[in-house]
């Protein structure tokens, strides 16, 4: 997650010092899109995983089951196992975070692509200005078709499962988007 968002963000804050404003509007409303699928992702783990599992391993460390090395062990054991739970690390979380990992990579090739491409679109070469705009949104499309995607696989886990972590992620993802 947080070399998605340092490739994105750095494609504009690079040596090529791409300014949003000399971008034509599809590539900035793409470039938007992709920050706040990685920000939400971001946000979830760092609150729906790592806060929440730390405060319930706190609480459970002022319990009975902390008076013991091998309680301690147990505890430390269950709160990696929540973290794992929560961010997709299980087996049969396995194609969702094959999922995140492809999503993340298409992200990862846009912002590639516009840094590689950025003088092309500030230019007025017409034919080189559409045929980098074209694999830019070649990009953004392959990246909301794997985001529709992983939306439509959560929910039917969510529908499945009832309370899921994957219910606050889908919350987050869709707020503002």
């Amino acid at each position: 997650v947080c070399a998605c968002m340092c490739a994105l963000k750095g494609c504009f804050n690079n040596n090529t010092h791409i300014a949003l404003s000399s971008l034509p509007l599809q590539v900035c409303a793409a470039h938007r899109e992709m920050l706040h699928f990685i920000g939400a992702l971001a946000e979830y783990i760092s609150g729906e995983v790592v806060h929440v599992c730390w405060a319930t391993l706190q609480e459970e460390l002022s319990g009975p089951s902390a008076g013991s090395i091998e309680g301690l062990r147990a505890l430390h054991q269950r709160y990696l196992g929540q973290i794992r739970t929560r961010v997709f690390l299980t087996a049969s979380a396995k194609p969702i975070l094959g999922m995140l990992g492809g999503i993340c990579g298409e992200v990862a090739v846009f912002a590639a692509k516009v840094a590689a491409n950025a003088a092309v679109l500030g230019s007025s070469h017409q034919a080189q200005h559409a045929h980098a705009l074209a694999a830019l949104m070649a990009s953004h499309a392959k990246f909301q078709s794997l985001t529709s995607f992983l939306a439509q696989v959560a929910e039917s886990v969510v529908a499945r499962d009832g309370s899921s972590p994957l219910a606050h992620l889908l919350l987050r993802l869709r707020f503002n988007a």
